[in-house]
């Protein structure tokens, strides 16, 4: 088969929908023909996968649908088979291909509407977009059962749930004592810095805490720059923000953390959230139904929005002191056994050949 990608910034090193992409397009690549449509990054190829640069607009609003249309155009007259749209906004495109003959995918990973950044236009957009993922891709995937819930309850609409995943082997050996931070000396928080991710909840509540141990917020902006400026404002000294963070680093930060928090109210199956338990990490997060479901009995979770909640939790895992190894080991196996990107990789391919089949 011949497989183009639409809707990422870059490979490698981007964000959860980048991750995806990039762990299952390498693993296919091996038997077909992948191709990446990128934003941000001169490189020609990446394991295997080849990637095409398109230039957009650095604008909040325009930048993604600008970039989607010539990626579009460039798969139609392509010999390509199979052109897979990736994010909700990615969705009002994914008719286009199937003109010209081909077949088309759409990975949603949350319902981007709900996201705080988006606001006027934005919202309408992916509200639209929500409504166009219903008939104009061949196929829709999900990547948590909340989503695949959502979609079958309102809209009778079909979709394959397929999750995120996680291997410690897409992460080199980590660097130790990153930034002067010891083992167990810091709570870790890894991902955008949005408003959708409940940071300031966490920033407070860490402000209330008895404890010498630093919160590390490693990550960035994402045309949020008012609100990481906010949070920087909010901040003590012993919060630190690290920027983006690369793969050995990250790993470091992951294995010598106290614990791991993700304070978010909108997720659709958060990657950061997985690579912690896979690392072994203690996680607590925000009760919404995209953490619980992956959490399940793993870890602790408060009630989102709840400061004071949020910093009881906290207490109770500094009070624990460490995980035992049996614990982290036992976290370790979960996420091994149900979030391998070997099987995702599987499961998506055999997405593409059902649709091919009849052809």
């Amino acid at each position: 088969m011949i497989i183009h990608h639409i809707g990422l910034r870059e490979i490698p090193c981007g964000g959860g929908i980048e991750k995806n992409v990039e762990e299952i397009s390498r693993r296919l690549a091996k038997k077909h023909k992948v191709l990446a449509y990128i934003r941000n990054s001169n490189m020609s190829s990446f394991k295997g996968v080849s990637l095409v640069q398109i230039k957009s607009l650095s604008s909040k609003y325009l930048e993604t649908p600008i970039y989607c249309l010539f990626s579009t155009i460039k798969a139609c007259f392509s010999n390509c088979d199979i052109v897979h749209y990736h994010a909700l906004g990615t969705a009002p495109f994914s008719f286009l291909p199937r003109l010209f003959g081909k077949k088309t995918v759409l990975t949603i990973q949350g319902l981007d509407w709900k996201r705080r950044k988006w606001k006027g236009f934005g919202r309408i957009f992916l509200k639209f977009s929500e409504k166009c993922s219903l008939a104009f891709p061949n196929e829709l995937i999900v990547v948590s059962m909340t989503l695949k819930d959502y979609y079958s309850d309102k809209y009778k609409k079909k979709s394959f749930f397929i999750p995120n995943g996680f291997s410690n082997e897409s992460f080199r050996k980590g660097l130790r004592n990153f930034h002067g931070l010891r083992k167990n000396s810091y709570i870790l928080y890894v991902g955008r810095f949005v408003p959708e991710k409940g940071l300031e909840y966490l920033i407070q509540a860490y402000k209330m805490l008895d404890t010498d141990k630093k919160l590390v917020l490693a990550g960035y902006p994402s045309y949020t720059d008012d609100y990481a400026r906010y949070l920087k404002r909010i901040s003590s000294k012993n919060v630190l923000f690290m920027g983006k963070i690369k793969n050995e680093l990250l790993r470091a930060l992951y294995e010598e953390c106290s614990f791991f928090v993700l304070p978010s109210e909108v997720e659709g199956m958060s990657l950061a959230l997985l690579e912690a338990m896979g690392f072994g990490c203690r996680v607590l997060v925000s009760d919404i139904p995209e953490n619980k479901e992956l959490v399940l009995g793993y870890g602790l979770t408060f009630r989102f929005g709840d400061i004071n909640d949020l910093k009881d939790k906290m207490e109770q895992i500094l009070e624990a002191k460490i995980i035992s190894l049996e614990s982290r080991q036992e976290v370790m196996s979960y996420i091994a056994h149900n979030f391998s990107w070997d099987s995702i990789a599987e499961k998506t391919e055999a997405v593409y050949c059902s649709l091919l089949k009849n052809r």
